[in-house]
Order: structure tokens, then C-alpha cells, then sequence
């Protein structure tokens, strides 16, 4: 069981280092939109951490242009040491691995990190504010003040942006509400191992439309000696709306693509969103 754990661990970072390095990596859309394609934009220039609080060029291929600026940026590790009631379950466990000479800790790791950039066509244009917050609870373990390691517990990603047009506009205010929040009792690496990466979902709205988005996974090939497949390795997000997939995000090329016909507004609104997705990473 470790060592299929093992190739399994080597064939996701394989994977990942493959689509770092390359431009091959298809998505997994569902088998109807083949050829369906109607334009893919390009987004160039977001690499790089930039000085909070000054602008960079937000680079597109065509149609777009943009500004980015970089927010607060916070990382921590809370310890919560505290095991609740005196007779509980959880300090009758902690003192029982106490008096083995085994110190136990919850840890909760926070990252928070904020942004914001603007994004326009030759007609109309958003200003985005963007906020990411990620936590991590995890039991951390030490024997005799030597030995210190881990074991995660849960992981929860909040994202949340604010497409505000400017002032005297057509255009409607629009909010992306993206996240996941998943128990990893064996740990990390286990839980990808069986279940594959998180799987990120959420909306796009105006508060009268509402567009959905989902995690998109890489395609890869079933091995032909086996049942298993592989490990699922988020690629991007696809938008859907009123049961039609409109949008795609690909995390790998930095693009985002449309699908079906849509106006010049209706497609700034899913460029603007799939900035904001693809800016995470910058």
C-alpha cells in the first residue's frame, strides 16, 4: 500500500511538472463541447509578486486591457492548545498521550491574501477587488521534544470578488463567490490519493442571473493495465449558465476561453471573472 501510495505521489508531481513546463495539457469538458469553441484570450504578465499598493500591466493577447495591484498578503499559524472540558473525550486522549511522553497540538494555518485589477474592452469596463482566504487544521504530534511531525486535518479555500463597472454604466455589479471545505482525517497526501484534488465550486451574479462554476480536471488517459484511473488534478473551472457551458478557465495556459454566442458584455463579465480566478496565482 506505501509504495502504490509513492507512485501515486510521483505520478501527481510528474503531472504537475509536465503542465508547468507545457502547453499540451488538455482539459476535461464534457464530450459536447468539442468544437464548439468560439474564442480563447490569452492572459500574459500576471507572474511575479509586485510591490503592495503599486500597479502592473495586466497584459492581454486581444480585446482586453488591465491594470493589476497586489493587497495585504498574511500568513500564520494559530496554536490552539486547549482541549476543551477536563473530563472530555479529547483531554482524557490528550493526557493518556501525555503521560507516553507525546505532546499534541491542534495548529490552524491561515493565509489571506487580497488584490485587485481592472479589466476593460473598447466599450465598457470593471474594476475587481479580489480576496482569497485559505485555512488549514492539522494535529501536530512531538515525542520527547525530538521527533515533530503532522497530520492534516481539514482544508477550506474562500474566494470572493467584486466586479464593479464604473459610475453612469449599463453595465450590473457582479460577484464571484468560489470554495471548498473538505475533512482530510489520513492527511493530505492520502486524501488526494483516493479522492483526487479538492473539488472549488461556486457562482457568478448579478443578483437577478446566477452563472455557476466548476472545477475543471486535466484529461488523462485511463492505464490500460489497470482499473484505476488517475488522480484528479484540477485544471481549471467551466461557467455554466441556464444549463449551457458558456466559459471555461484554463489554469495551465493561462486562458480563458467562450463558448456558444455570447454579446461583448456577457463575455467581459466571464474574462473579468476568469482574470480574477487566474490572478490567484500570480
Amino acid at each position: 500500500m506505501k509504495a502504490e501510495k509513492l507512485l501515486m505521489l510521483a505520478g501527481i508531481i510528474s503531472l504537475l511538472c509536465v503542465s508547468c513546463s507545457t502547453s499540451g495539457i488538455l482539459l476535461d469538458l464534457p464530450e459536447e463541447m468539442n468544437g464548439r469553441k468560439v474564442e480563447t484570450i490569452t492572459i500574459a504578465g500576471v507572474k511575479g509578486k509586485g510591490i503592495t499598493g503599486t500597479k502592473r500591466r495586466l497584459k492581454f493577447d486581444h480585446t482586453y486591457s488591465g491594470m493589476v495591484k497586489d493587497g495585504w498578503h498574511i500568513s500564520a499559524d494559530l496554536f490552539d492548545k486547549t482541549p476543551g472540558a477536563v473530563f472530555s473525550a479529547e483531554a482524557t486522549r490528550r493526557s493518556l498521550l501525555a503521560n507516553l511522553g507525546l505532546d499534541v497540538n491542534d495548529v490552524v494555518s491561515k493565509t489571506v491574501d487580497s488584490y485587485q485589477f481592472s479589466i476593460a474592452d473598447t466599450a465598457n469596463a470593471f474594476l475587481v477587488f479580489c480576496s482569497q482566504q485559505y485555512l488549514g487544521k492539522s494535529t501536530n504530534y512531538k515525542a520527547d521534544g525530538k521527533a515533530d511531525f503532522s497530520i492534516a486535518r481539514q482544508q477550506l479555500s474562500k474566494f470572493r470578488a467584486a466586479l464593479i463597472p464604473p459610475a453612469k454604466t449599463a453595465m450590473d455589479e457582479w460577484y464571484v463567490e468560489m470554495g471548498f471545505d473538505r475533512v482530510t482525517p489520513g492527511g493530505v497526501l492520502a486524501t488526494t490519493v483516493r479522492e483526487g484534488m479538492p473539488q472549488e465550486k461556486g457562482f457568478l451574479t448579478n443578483k437577478k442571473d446566477t452563472i455557476f462554476i466548476e472545477s475543471l480536471f486535466i484529461k488523462a488517459a485511463r492505464p490500460a493495465n489497470t482499473e484505476k484511473g488517475m488522480v484528479k488534478v484540477t485544471g481549471g473551472y467551466m461557467f455554466t449558465f441556464q444549463d449551457q457551458i458558456i466559459g471555461s478557465v484554463d489554469l495551465f495556459n493561462s486562458s480563458c476561453s467562450f463558448f456558444n454566442v455570447m454579446n461583448a458584455n456577457q463575455k467581459l463579465v466571464v474574462a473579468a471573472a476568469a482574470s480574477a480566478l487566474l490572478l490567484r496565482n500570480r
